[in-house]
């Protein structure tokens, strides 16, 4: 099996831009993208692509992440599905998934990463979603099978259109891993989990 990794880096996440722009903040003297992407690189997960905007790409390209793809999305404005289709038109064609990745959650657990490829290996045709204390988490991974109608899903809803279509084909996997629920968008959550978080 081959199982990717798309990284949404796009967006221009208004409610944190006092901070600076998400994939360059800072956790641990590291950028969020840089965490992520070695996370994610440990686990197994190749190609892993990084999608973001005419603005931040040459300041990503900089950054210590190795040979990683780089896609602009020329239309980040229309959503996160559009950033989701730039990065499968870049999957290899023998590709059985992807983790979809946001890059404002940059505190999952390394070892997160290897059960969620662990059970895509076991599970290969359903959608893995992380649950931390009953509730749905990210990043989650979605199979081969669903990439037609991720092509189709509607712009306002987005790949949540895919998970509540597929109810019979989610897997979900309980993990210790509160970093799964924590959605660093605020200048106020980067704050209180990041700022003074010593890994």
């Amino acid at each position: 099996m081959k199982l990717s990794a798309i990284i949404l880096a796009a967006g221009k996440g208004r409610r944190i831009a006092e901070l600076g722009d998400k994939p360059l903040l800072i956790l641990n003297d590291k950028s969020f993208l840089e965490i992520i992407i070695e996370k994610i690189s440990h686990a197994g997960f190749l190609p892993i692509i990084v999608i973001t905007n005419h603005k931040l790409y040459e300041r990503l390209r900089n950054l210590n992440i190795g040979d990683i793809a780089m896609v602009i999305n020329p239309t980040p404005d229309m959503g996160m599905i559009s950033s989701i289709h730039c990065g499968m038109d870049c999957l290899p064609p023998d590709s059985s998934g992807f983790l979809l990745h946001p890059v404002d959650y940059p505190l999952v657990k390394a070892t997160t990463y290897t059960q969620l490829h662990e059970k895509h290996e076991q599970a290969p045709h359903h959608i893995i979603i992380p649950i931390h204390e009953h509730k749905n988490g990210h990043p989650m991974i979605f199979p081969a099978d669903t990439f037609d109608q991720l092509r189709r899903a509607p712009l306002e809803i987005g790949a949540r259109y895919i998970v509540r279509q597929k109810t019979n084909s989610i897997a979900k996997i309980r993990v210790n891993d509160p970093g799964v629920l924590l959605n660093i968008n605020t200048a106020e959550l980067y704050r209180l989990y990041c700022s003074k978080n010593d890994g």
